[in-house]
């Protein structure tokens, strides 16, 4: 590109037309030729083109690669799609069948293995296919003898290529053999990438994300490769997602939520715990301490006990002596153990009663319990208490306090162990209320370390082909098989595709769960938290904008203009409110009747994204079918199971949310053919044709649904219709690219004229 050299512009004079009476059209024409010149060349990088800006941040990258002790810089995560990761064996298989056995072995590559796939093909159509289904609740497998046992292959090798190597990969898979391996290699040599700071995320893309955490701790592990790799690096990262990866990230994000929530739940419980245990060290140290004074206690009863008989003694000797010296007249001794001692101060020497402050209030004690007013003296000279006194207060009476607070510790016991039925109940009502406390404490906190982990290690969300409404393809191959590209015929890629729990995480989501003037005022509250909510606002923050809020500020914000003239994509969906089955359902199933060889059209049963959301689209395929094993109704089991029933919001009901990441970047490709809906027939065998009831119990049924026809959105939003005559899936036509012949589809109530409406 042939640019001017800025110097030669000097500013010039200003001429004006009076001027020398030159024309200022001609000297304006001269200065431009003086400088017209090629002066230099711009070189246009064909990545990076030739932003000045860009072409720095790529030279500061690539000098950062040549200095790996100091290069710091945004690590890259690689989140694969729908059967994006490679799957290896960890378990012997082996296939018979064909001329030789063949032996799946241990670590051996199975998804994409290139032989096996010609195997399935050619001699021995089950061995791939009994590897890869899973068993009931998504198992390695029901049969443990013809099963397999098969984990995500580790690193970036496991995604950036299913099948490396080999003529026969590129021929039988084609495009679908390279994953992320163009990348990988274009960040490597462009910017100086290397594994230190591209993370590969692969995972069992058969599995729901739940069960990936719960068999592979998959989540889990993502979370820490991020946290490491961010803490290594020193930069927060950038997320790239890939298909289907978009909604495990989607999954992952409102898993790690909960998680973080449950964390700072537990870290409440883990602190409550801790000052339990520091009060009740506290209380038996202070019911230690008691012990020992009380002890101590027992130890001065004793003590003056001995005292008091030592008295007794001593007196007894002293008035024997005085009667033998005086002579008195004689009388009865009656002197005994249970004597009272009117004045047992007097006994005591005066610095003994000097020395020890209080002293009279002790003696005044024993003096009561010689008495029999506190308590009673035993044969061997000791002090039976009285429940009603105890010993510490006469230690305070020692100690100059006084102090009378002390309750006794023995009627203590007995009033809790009176009052203990009474109070069990206030006590679990207090907890409760203190747990529904921590909970929502929990929530708040842990949704505030939500967002400060987003921000500190994701800087950039890249989402390719990212399908943020779910798509129908994997629904297609839930109801009557997907081959995948495989040499396999439909039917039987079903059998094996019917047991991945992956497949709902692709459902389709109806956008009017975006909208809120569709719900009752009743479903309002001021609760912001989602979670607990149920009926048409579960899953729907409420501090966030509705559907129809965004368009009435579109509208508002624009009087004098059509705000929607260059954007006919969000006309459709904000103001026109266009969904999957807008004038054309999603799946159609057309019932007929059967009288020998006549046949009329009972109904049209049509299903749109909401019947999937809840499951009942298999509900009706199972009655109009029944299939031998219900696998439909497993199907469902299996929907409730891992997204209805778990403390991750359901996902699958809900349109997306923004996530709270700073820059979020959507690719798409377009004027792309998309598989949009499909048409089955059921025909039914019946003795009149104007029965009224087509499902009733005695129908005849076998195989799985028909499939007659299937739907593309074309470019400019014309939709066709295939016709499908047979399954599909020869490994002929693996080389003999049959044409299919679609039709201009023009049904509708109105008719769509052969358009999308939901397209843009």
């Amino acid at each position: 590109e042939t640019i001017l050299d800025a110097s030669c512009f000097k500013g010039g004079k200003d001429y004006s037309e009076g001027e020398g009476g030159e024309d200022i059209a001609e000297l304006a024409r001269a200065e431009e030729d003086q400088c017209s010149a090629p002066q230099s060349k711009r070189v246009v990088d064909k990545h990076w083109g030739d932003d000045p800006q860009l072409n720095a941040m790529r030279d500061q990258l690539r000098q950062q690669a040549m200095k790996p002790l100091e290069d710091r810089r945004p690590p890259i995560f690689l989140m694969p799609g729908l059967a994006s990761t490679r799957l290896v064996a960890w378990k012997l298989k082996t296939c018979k069948g064909g001329v030789f056995d063949t032996k799946i072995k241990v670590q051996d590559n199975v998804w994409l293995n290139i032989n096996l796939v010609i195997q399935m093909g050619t001699v021995n159509v089950q061995c791939m296919t009994e590897c890869l289904s899973l068993g009931l609740n998504q198992s390695d497998t029901d049969d443990w003898e013809i099963g397999c046992k098969l984990r995500p292959d580790e690193g970036l090798d496991a995604i950036a290529s299913l099948a490396p190597g080999g003529i026969g990969s590129q021929l039988l898979v084609g495009g679908t053999n390279t994953v992320y391996s163009w990348l990988i290699q274009w960040l490597a040599d462009n910017l100086g990438y290397d594994v230190t700071n591209i993370v590969g995320l692969p995972y069992d893309w058969r599995l729901s994300p739940d069960k990936m955490e719960a068999r592979d701790g998959f989540l889990s592990m993502t979370r820490r490769r991020i946290e490491a790799a961010v803490a290594s690096n020193g930069q927060p990262g950038i997320m790239v997602a890939h298909s289907m990866g978009n909604l495990v990230f989607r999954y992952f994000l409102e898993w790690l939520r909960v998680e973080m929530r449950e964390e700072a739940y537990q870290e409440y419980i883990t602190r409550a715990r801790r000052r339990d245990n520091r009060r009740k060290k506290a209380e038996d140290k202070r019911i230690s301490e008691e012990q020992r004074k009380h002890h101590r206690d027992e130890q001065i009863k004793e003590h003056i006990s001995e005292l008091q008989q030592q008295m007794k003694r001593e007196e007894e000797a002293e008035s024997t002596t005085r009667t033998t010296t005086i002579s008195p007249p004689k009388q009865e001794d009656d002197s005994s153990s249970d004597d009272v001692i009117e004045n047992p101060s007097s006994i005591f020497p005066g610095w003994v009663t000097a020395a020890v402050p209080g002293l009279d209030g002790v003696l005044g004690w024993v003096s009561s319990l010689s008495q029999g007013g506190a308590g009673e003296a035993l044969p061997d000279g000791t002090i039976k208490d009285n429940e009603a006194v105890e010993f510490t207060d006469v230690l305070d009476d020692l100690d100059g306090h006084g102090d009378k607070h002390h309750s006794d510790v023995s009627t203590k016991k007995n009033r809790d162990k009176d009052e203990h039925t009474e109070e069990v109940d206030i006590f679990e009502d207090e907890d409760e209320v203190r747990d529904a406390q921590l909970r929502e404490l929990a929530i708040e906190e842990g949704d505030v370390k939500w967002l400060e982990w987003l921000e500190k290690h994701i800087w950039t969300y890249i989402g390719l082909s990212s399908p943020l409404l779910g798509a129908v393809n994997p629904l297609r191959s839930v109801l009557s098989g997907e081959n995948m590209g495989l040499p396999i015929n439909d039917d039987v890629a079903r059998k094996m595709e019917v047991t991945f729990g992956s497949t709902h995480t692709l459902n389709p989501v109806s956008i009017a769960t975006g909208f809120c003037d569709q719900w009752d005022s009743d479903d309002w509250t001021d609760d912001n938290e989602s979670s607990n909510k149920e009926g048409p606002r579960a899953g729907h923050d409420s501090r966030l904008a509705c559907l129809d809020d965004i368009m009435n500020d579109i509208e508002y914000s624009s009087v004098h203009r059509d705000p929607w003239k260059n954007f006919p994509t969000l006309k459709s969906i904000l103001r026109d409110r266009v969904d999957w089955n807008s004038n054309k359902p999603m799946i159609d199933i057309k019932v007929e009747l059967c009288q020998k060889k006549s046949c009329v059209e009972k109904e049209t049963l049509k299903f749109g994204p909401k019947d999937v959301e809840d499951g009942r689209i298999f509900d009706v395929f199972d009655s109009l079918w029944k299939e031998e094993g219900d696998p439909l109704i497993i199907k469902r089991e299996q929907l409730e199971e891992s997204f209805m029933n778990t403390k991750v919001k359901n996902m699958l009901n809900t349109t997306w949310e923004r996530p709270q990441i700073k820059h979020v970047v959507m690719a798409y490709g377009v004027d792309i053919p998309t598989e949009v809906g499909y048409i089955y027939k059921k025909k039914i065998d019946v003795d009149d044709l104007a029965a009224q009831d087509v499902r009733t119990p005695d129908n005849k049924t076998g195989g799985m649904p028909n499939l007659k026809g299937v739907l593309w959105e074309e470019p400019n939003g014309r939709i066709m219709v295939e016709p499908v005559d047979s399954s599909r899936g020869s490994i002929a036509e693996h080389f003999i690219k049959k044409k299919t012949k679609k039709v201009l589809f023009s049904e509708g109530d109105p008719p769509s004229k052969g358009r999308a409406t939901h397209s843009g």
